[in-house]
Formats: structure tokens, C-alpha cells, sequence
């Protein structure tokens, strides 16, 4: 998405109306981005697979090209802490630096700290579309965790508290 491809342009358009991607631009996307040279030693995903279908296509992907998958890690938050999380999240529109309302104040009220450009507020990080991305949540990423849990890879980390907090719960496991 950050780097203007077609297939990103589609993903964002979806994703600025609350909605969840499509398993078959994911998988694209996915793929284009873990066939680079710094990917060759491992790599980390963050929110995918999202669906059954992506984690099996993910799975297929890694014994292709001679990989598996290590762990999934599950980060456990309460609803309402996310919520606050999400709609208080501020972005640089240059450089792309992330902020909270609460958490992680800019030293001067709506800029970025690093260049002084505006910080703005995400489209998809509205309460109403992140209720419905929560929706969509339940509904296709619950079976995902049953999944993993099953084929004995899922790890659950609770992500609350500081982040470092939840780095250190996160590195124990390894």
C-alpha cells in the first residue's frame, strides 16, 4: 500500500472503507513482498493471514519455496482498549510516524515530531469502521485462531499494558 502498487491502490480503497482484503490480493501482496532479499533469512507478518483459506495459501507459499512456519502469535486485547487505541492513533502525513491521542503525545499538538508536518487521522481509524473491522474480525479470524491452535503453532501473548511490556511478553516466547 505504502509504496503505490496497483495492487496496493485496491487493498487501500478497501481497507479506507473498514473492509477486510480479499484472499486473492492478500496473497499477492504477501507473495511480491516475502520474494525480496530481505525476507531471504525469515520474516514477520503482521495481520495475516486473516482468513483459513490465506493461512493455508500461506502455508503452500512457505513449503514452496522450502520454509515453514515457525509460530503464530495472537496478541489478546480488550475490545474497548483497542477501540480507544485505534481512534486516538495519529499519523505523520510524511514520513508516516505513529501517534496517540494518549499515549505517545507529539511534542507540539498535531505535528510530527521528526519534521513537522501535520499528523493526521487514518480514514479506517473512525470508531464506526473499526467497529465493523471488528465485526468482520470475529466472523472470519476466529476460525484462523482454532486453526493454528490445532496444528499446535498458535501462541497467545495478552497485549496490554506499555509496549514494552508486551515486547518482553512477546521475546520470552523465543
Amino acid at each position: 500500500v505504502k509504496e503505490g502498487t496497483e495492487i496496493g491502490k485496491q487493498a487501500k480503497q478497501i481497507m479506507e472503507k473498514g473492509g477486510l482484503v480479499p484472499d486473492e490480493i492478500m496473497v499477492d501482496i504477501i507473495k511480491s513482498r516475502t520474494s525480496q532479499d530481505d525476507c531471504s533469512q525469515g520474516f514477520i507478518l503482521d495481520g495475516f493471514p486473516r482468513t483459513v483459506v490465506q493461512a493455508e495459501k500461506l502455508e503452500e507459499m512457505a513449503q514452496g519455496s522450502g520454509e515453514k512456519i515457525d509460530k503464530v502469535i495472537y496478541l489478546e486485547v480488550d475490545q474497548k482498549k483497542l477501540i480507544e487505541r485505534l481512534t486516538g492513533r495519529r499519523v505523520c502525513s510524511s514520513c508516516g510516524a505513529e501517534y496517540h491521542l494518549k499515549f505517545k503525545v507529539p511534542q507540539k499538538d498535531g505535528l510530527c515530531d521528526h519534521d513537522g508536518e501535520p499528523l493526521m487521522h487514518r480514514s479506517d481509524d473512525h470508531k464506526e469502521k473499526i467497529i465493523n473491522r471488528l465485526r468482520n474480525f470475529e466472523e472470519q479470524t476466529s476460525p484462523l485462531i482454532d486453526y493454528y491452535d490445532k496444528n499446535a503453532l498458535l501462541l497467545k501473548v495478552k497485549a496490554e499494558g506499555e509496549i514494552a511490556e508486551i515486547t518482553e511478553r512477546i521475546l520470552k516466547i523465543f
